[in-house]
């Protein structure tokens, strides 16, 4: 990197995140009672952290932000044939496999199913529309064209038609409504006819969701919005004799209930790392809080809730912090080059809704805390953030006095 001038500043996501490793270290060291479970626990959050630190500091070439979505976009492309073998091939064999098995949940092209299990059909989507984001963010900057665009944004969506991701009918809407509202007051014709053409895109997802869901009962939107909200605000009370498992939204007020006359230290940094975590094929964690304590419930479901039960209060808010300030980063960054740089202008604001993709997956899956495809795709993307707000800085920063 050769010598440096003067002392630069670290960028606000970095920041967060070594708020939140030491935050997590806290938490260890006050709940150390299982070595092993914090190991497992230290593995599961940090095991992407070098790919973050790397794309953080290392000093890249001028080519290497568009050669980052051109990889970025095969990938995306990549999950194709992989989620039609799946779809065609695997998901006929998981049909009638048991109670509790949703046979399209295969379909997660690169990013990990188990024939016999579940699969990351969460992550494939969230991925896919995050580059359905930057696309459309290029487009409306005039950085690709309309053809393009559409066409490429045809082939990333199709996978969510047929793999049950409902969290993909709140990641489209919440995209366009990143990468366009500043269209509202500016360009009202044009933010109407892209909320018309999101709106028949989530129309056929909505049909899709409804046609293929797993109890075959469902004949309206509704009756699948309905469902959705049913099965993910009902209390433990109410989930009895019907799911083992608390709902995305139990799992929150039940760590709320639970926390009410807890000790201040616990509730503010948490119960140590991987305690959340349940027992899974292949994989003894009886010690944990979550098998000891509170077994078949899966305290940590969701991001969030393992965040809450592991490093607490303290541990999540900087993990919060972490998603807006890249969120904001983001947003600086596409202001600082438009009417510069048409290209990077559209890729920040796309990377911007990304973010808030990624922020919302907290509160759906625990990707955050386990998955590594997951992971890597965070790290990789606030990484690329900070990397480039840091190379603005670099340029706009009067250089030292003699």
């Amino acid at each position: 990197a050769g010598t440096r001038g003067h002392d630069e500043p670290l960028p606000a996501p970095v920041t967060w995140a070594l708020a939140f490793a030491l935050a997590s270290l806290v938490s260890v060291l006050i709940n150390l009672s299982d070595p092993v479970v914090a190991f497992i626990g230290v593995k599961n959050y940090f095991q992407m952290w070098g790919l973050f630190l790397g794309v953080m500091f290392l000093r890249w070439n001028d080519g290497f932000t568009r050669n980052l979505l051109r990889g970025l976009l095969l990938i995306a492309l990549l999950q194709l044939p992989f989620a039609a073998h799946q779809y065609f091939f695997l998901v006929p064999q998981r049909v009638g496999l048991g109670e509790g098995i949703v046979p399209v949940d295969v379909v997660a092209g690169t990013f990990g199913a188990s024939l016999l299990g579940g699969g990351a059909n969460a992550v494939l989507a969230a991925f896919q529309v995050i580059m359905f984001g930057c696309l459309l963010a290029l487009w409306k900057n005039g950085a690709m064209s309309t053809r393009k665009a559409a066409l490429l944004s045809v082939l990333l969506l199709a996978p969510l038609l047929v793999n049950q991701a409902k969290i993909s009918a709140l990641y489209i809407p919440l995209v366009v409504i990143v990468v366009f509202y500043r269209d509202i007051a500016v360009r009202p014709a044009r933010f109407l006819i892209v909320s018309l053409g999101a709106a028949g895109v989530l129309a056929v997802l909505l049909t899709a969701l409804t046609i293929a869901n797993p109890s075959g009962k469902l004949r309206s939107w509704s009756d699948l919005v309905d469902q959705v909200v049913a099965r993910q605000t009902a209390d433990i009370s109410e989930r009895r004799g019907q799911y083992s498992e608390l709902s995305r939204w139990g799992v929150l007020t039940f760590w709320a209930q639970e926390h009410v006359k807890a000790s201040p230290a616990l509730t503010l940094f948490g119960h140590g790392l991987g305690e959340s975590r349940a027992q899974e094929r292949g994989l003894n964690l009886a010690d944990t809080l979550a098998e000891k304590r509170y077994p078949g419930l899966r305290i940590g479901a969701t991001a969030l809730s393992a965040l809450l039960w592991d490093t607490g209060i303290f541990g999540t808010f900087t993990v919060l912090g972490m998603f807006l300030s890249a969120f904001l980063s983001a947003n600086w960054l596409a202001r600082h080059y438009r009417g510069k740089d048409r290209f990077r202008t559209g890729l920040f604001e796309g990377l911007q809704a990304g973010t808030a993709v990624l922020a919302l997956s907290l509160a759906h899956k625990d990707f955050f805390v386990v998955h590594i495809a997951y992971q890597t795709v965070v790290y990789l993307l606030i990484g690329f953030i900070a990397n480039s707000w840091l190379q603005v800085v670099r340029v706009r920063r009067p250089p030292p006095s003699a």
